[in-house]
């Protein structure tokens, strides 16, 4: 029998995270990608970060607290340029931010530099603004068999910090209706708890999504017995 759809579906985009293909440098205004993108003006990006600071790599941090001076930055863009690849910023960077590779002994390329995200979508769902307070934010689900098909769409101030079972995204107890279920090209951010969470569903895909500023482990499988799901393509930070 059918108990229940979700469907959310924003407008496809050419690519919702890349790589820097130029050092950006402190107080530039300019980034270089290494791939064709459709950033929008007024659109919200973040930068990941390529330097630690120090208190992290020497021992005089707090040793379990969760960093919160990474370099990564929030960026909004101002426009593109003709070649798809150029793309000015509203305000000057804070921190400079590299395009590096290295290559292993064995003749492996890994490329090291800092990725590029786009966080802003045409279809935003969020928690209100006194989900601050208590880290208490909005949340979706599907469970027992339900069919739920999530992409392109943007995801902020969801999660409910300490409340189990509520997450931004949540494929929970679907068994092999996972098939019919997926995660697609979507943003999460900000969240207070999470960002995808499969639970005991198999067979689903969740595949080129964005985590960023999550509290908790962003993209996870939650008890083991899960099987046949594709998780790939997926940038968390």
């Amino acid at each position: 029998d059918d108990i229940g759809t979700l469907d959310i579906h924003g407008v496809p985009r050419l690519k919702v995270w890349t790589r820097l293909a130029v050092t950006a440098e402190a107080g530039s205004t300019t980034i270089v990608l290494q791939e064709d993108v459709d950033f929008k003006p007024g659109e919200e990006l973040m930068i990941t970060a390529t330097a630690t600071p120090h208190k992290h790599m020497d021992g005089n941090g707090l040793h379990g607290a969760p960093p919160v001076d990474f370099e990564n930055e929030r960026v909004f863009v101002a426009s593109l340029a003709s070649d798809m690849r150029t793309v000015t910023l509203r305000d000057p960077l804070e921190f400079r931010h590299l395009s590096t590779s290295f290559t292993r002994p064995d003749g492996e390329y890994i490329d090291l530099s800092a990725e590029v995200a786009l966080l802003t979508r045409n279809v935003k769902i969020q928690g209100d603004e006194s989900s601050e307070l208590d880290s208490w934010g909005g949340h979706t689900m599907v469970a027992f068999g339900g069919v739920y098909r999530i992409e392109n769409a943007e995801f902020f101030r969801m999660g409910q910090q300490g409340e189990m079972s509520r997450y931004p995204i949540h494929f929970h107890v679907s068994q092999h209706y996972g098939q019919f279920c997926y995660a697609k090209g979507n943003s999460i951010h900000h969240s207070f708890q999470r960002a995808v969470a499969i639970h005991s569903t198999d067979y689903t895909l969740v595949q080129g999504n964005v985590g960023f500023d999550i509290v908790g482990h962003m993209f996870f499988v939650e008890t083991g017995m899960e099987r046949f799901n594709v998780l790939e393509g997926n940038l968390g930070v």
